[in-house]
């Protein structure tokens, strides 16, 4: 199954990885759907990532089994990518415009990156290691402010249950969003608030599929 990541952009596009491991991008101008495949070029789109002020993002890029990685930067109108890091899967940007990543081992970095040159300005530094979840689902959330919410240890994504989507108060109180609403998620990747915090998108399976 494709990996499930959606990301919503500061200038409301959203973009997810398709069921064909290609990138989907979904103006918010109601513009038609543009997407893109790298299947027979670099491998298929494993997550994507926010970049702020829209017209670029973060795009993780995996073999057949991710065996490999590799992090880009994708140009959303045209398609074109710029190498970030090797070994990176997922990745969020933080406010103060750095970029936090997991590799394919489960360890998280950081790094500043200049995103008009779309490069990083100096090493990343690592931050944690032993993250669980799969290869290209880590269990692992990242909030704009640069807290870190994750599991450690080597387990599995289960697939078969339904799920809630539910408010978590920082003491560990849970309300439910919608209590009339439950879906079939496949991985903790498939949830984004929108930029204003008022809508959420989610990546579900249905019949079968993402």
């Amino acid at each position: 199954a494709t990996p499930p990541s959606v990301a919503w952009l500061d200038d409301g596009t959203i973009i997810y990885a398709n069921s064909r491991f290609g990138l989907s991008v979904v103006p918010a101008d109601g513009a038609a759907k543009r997407t893109f495949d790298y299947l027979t070029t670099v491998g298929g789109i494993a997550s994507v990532g926010a970049l702020r002020g829209g017209g670029h993002a973060l795009v993780g890029v995996c073999g057949w089994g991710c065996p490999t990685a590799r992090m880009f930067i994708v140009d959303l109108a045209t398609g074109a990518l710029d190498t970030l890091v090797d070994g990176a899967v997922r990745g969020w940007q933080l406010d103060d415009g750095r970029v936090v990543f997991v590799d394919l081992d489960g360890s998280v970095s950081i790094a500043p990156l200049d995103q008009g040159k779309r490069r990083f300005t100096a090493p990343p530094s690592r931050v944690v290691d032993g993250i669980s979840g799969s290869r290209y689902v880590p269990d692992l959330a990242v909030s704009r402010n640069g807290t870190l919410l994750y599991a450690l240890g080597a387990t599995s994504v289960g697939v078969g249950s339904r799920t809630e989507a539910v408010w978590v108060t920082r003491n560990g109180q849970t309300t439910p969003v919608d209590s009339s609403w439950t879906f079939q998620a496949s991985g903790n990747g498939g949830l984004r608030f929108s930029p204003d915090g008022r809508r959420l998108a989610v990546g579900t399976i249905v019949d079968g599929r993402e």
